[in-house]
Parts: structure tokens; C-alpha cells; sequence
């Protein structure tokens, strides 16, 4: 795999982790309602959801670059507009985040299936899988469905290794997150910018050497 590819794709996912979106709301709203290990397994239903996710990516992405690699181009040009809305919708909404919690306790068994489906169910999720692993493949580098495995094992990870300080210490988060939307304001303009810049290297034409 590229080295460089991947390393991108460490700090993009990163990034993405580090800006409050519904998927963190929803976590440390649970845990300031119901307490840490509630949050914590939220963030495992979310792993759960996301290598779920990954299997689907790895399945048809991999059926359509083994029928047609213009096809697959056409995928990842696809995927690239799709970035680049992303990109503007995280910008244009960004003042739009709130920090909800549930008042009823729920056993950690419900939170975790509803964790899982909820992640699996979101269509928005499987657009953005299906466009975000793409572009960090390198097709004529062979073994795609391994590449595309050990992407989404990565953003599995470094979704749990981001998210379970987080769930951890959800109520000082919340509270700061709260208290701070300016900081907040600045990680969706950073996200969003890097996925339109994303989208946009893709889009424009390779340059001929």
C-alpha cells in the first residue's frame, strides 16, 4: 500500500473523529444521562457499525473493479462529488450541532444493538464509506480488497482509540464542547474544507507528464 495514501487517510480520519458531529453528540449525550459505560458502549456499537460498513465497501467496490476499471473511475468521480457536498454541507451547517441526552435509563445490551443498527441503517454512512475509502485506494497496486480491509480495520480503530477518551470523560466533554462552539465552528470548517479539497483532487484531470 502508499504509504503516503494511508497516512492521509490516518489524519483525515482523525479530523472527521475530532469534529462534533451526530454520532459524538448522540454518544456524550448518553453518557452524561446514563454514565460512562453507557457511552462506552455506544463507541463499541459504532466500531461494530463501522466494520460492518467496511465489508459492504469491500464487496461491491471490489465487484466493480474486478467488471471494469473505467467503471470504478467512474465510482471514485462519483465519490469525489460527494466529498465535495459533504465538504459544503459541513461548512454551511456547522453553527447547527446540539448536545441532546436521553432522561430514561436504557440497558447497555439495547444501547449496543441500537448503536450497531443505527450506524448500519444510515444511508449517509454508506455514501460516505463508499466514497471516502476510493480515493486512498491505489488500484494498480494490486490485492484491493486487502487494501480497502486494512483502511476500514484503521478507521475502526482510530474511531475507538478517539472516541472512548471521549465516552470516558463524557460529561467534562459535553460541558466543554458547550462552553466552546467557537472551537467547534473551526474543526467543521476544517473538515469540510479537506473533504472538497479531497473531492477536488480527484475531480480535476491527472496532469500528463
Amino acid at each position: 500500500m502508499d504509504l503516503y495514501l494511508v497516512g492521509t487517510f490516518i489524519l483525515t480520519s482523525l479530523l472527521l473523529f475530532a469534529t462534533p458531529g451526530p454520532d459524538m453528540l448522540a454518544m456524550l449525550g448518553r453518557g452524561i444521562s446514563q454514565g460512562r459505560q453507557a457511552a462506552i458502549v455506544t463507541v463499541i456499537g459504532y466500531a461494530l457499525g463501522d466494520l460492518i460498513h467496511t465489508t459492504f465497501a469491500v464487496i461491491g467496490l471490489s465487484a466493480i473493479i474486478y467488471s471494469s476499471s473505467i467503471l470504478f473511475q467512474i465510482v471514485k468521480y462519483i465519490g469525489a462529488l460527494y466529498l465535495i457536498y459533504l465538504g459544503i454541507q459541513t461548512i454551511r451547517h456547522r453553527h447547527q450541532f446540539k448536545l441532546s441526552s436521553e432522561s430514561k435509563k436504557i440497558k447497555n445490551g439495547k444501547i449496543l444493538r441500537e448503536s450497531i443498527l443505527s450506524s448500519v441503517l444510515n444511508p449517509k454512512t454508506t455514501l460516505f464509506f463508499l466514497a471516502f475509502l476510493p480515493q486512498f485506494i491505489d488500484a494498480d497496486a494490486g490485492n484491493v480488497q486487502i487494501q480497502m480491509l486494512v483502511l476500514g480495520g484503521i478507521f475502526m480503530m482510530l474511531g475507538i482509540f478517539a472516541y472512548f477518551p471521549l465516552a470516558y470523560f463524557s460529561g467534562l466533554v459535553g460541558t466543554w464542547i458547550q462552553t466552546r462552539k467557537a472551537i467547534a465552528d473551526k474543526l467543521h470548517l476544517i473538515t469540510g474544507s479537506i473533504f472538497m479539497g479531497l473531492g477536488i483532487r480527484i475531480a480535476l484531470p491527472a496532469k500528463s507528464s
